[in-house]
């Protein structure tokens, strides 16, 4: 945890000189600094506001990424049992699963999301490498939208996806990691499938 002066705190990461392995798939590289930045990215393009600003710094002579700290938030588990859409507005819900839907979320657990009750608001957090590989949770949030029929798009929102779309290039230079790359393309298929439907399915 770090303090910003006059602008809150912060948490800090620091990246690793050598490449992290993940112990799940063999010769994968977590990059775990490169992917919190990646979903910082596309929020900001997609103008949702749903994961806490991420930028990369140097402190300590150590290389990583600051993200601000969300001081009015609590974990989403401190609520499991208690409806989503009860909490959250559903403006938040169907940008919150529009987001994994594009990121192709697979550990959004109610561990990896935290509720403002009071702002009625959520926060996207933890986007290193579970939630980028194959695993058992999903998205609760993207299950919770088609659960509850919340699925069709605004034109707000078609907008949005239409932005990152005519973005993703600039968002990922040509220099980027080619793991990063690749999430970059199925960003891109899964944007171009929600702009010709207008349905989150």
């Amino acid at each position: 945890m770090v303090k910003i002066k006059d602008d809150g705190e912060a948490l800090f990461r620091s990246s690793s000189n050598e490449p992290e392995t993940d112990p799940f798939v063999p010769d994968r590289k977590l990059l775990r600094n490169d992917l919190e930045i990646l979903a910082a990215k596309v929020d900001g393009v997609l103008g949702f506001n749903l994961v806490p600003t991420v930028v990369e710094r140097t402190l300590k002579d150590k290389k990583g990424t600051l993200q601000r700290f969300v001081n009015d938030a609590k974990v989403a588990a401190n609520f499991r049992g208690e409806n989503l859409s009860d909490m959250v507005d559903h403006s938040e819900i169907i940008k919150a699963a529009v987001f994994d839907y594009l990121i192709e979320a697979k550990d959004r657990s109610w561990h990896n999301f935290l509720i403002d009750k009071n702002a009625k608001k959520i926060w996207l957090i933890d986007h290193d490498y579970p939630m980028w590989v194959s695993w058992d949770s999903g998205s609760v949030i993207l299950g919770t939208a088609i659960g509850e029929g919340i699925v069709v798009l605004s034109d707000e929102i078609k907008q949005s996806i239409q932005n990152l779309l005519m973005n993703i290039d600039v968002i990922v230079s040509q220099d980027a990691k080619p793991e990063i790359r690749t999430i970059a393309e199925g960003i891109k298929k899964r944007a171009e499938k929600l702009v010709a439907t207008g349905i989150l399915v």
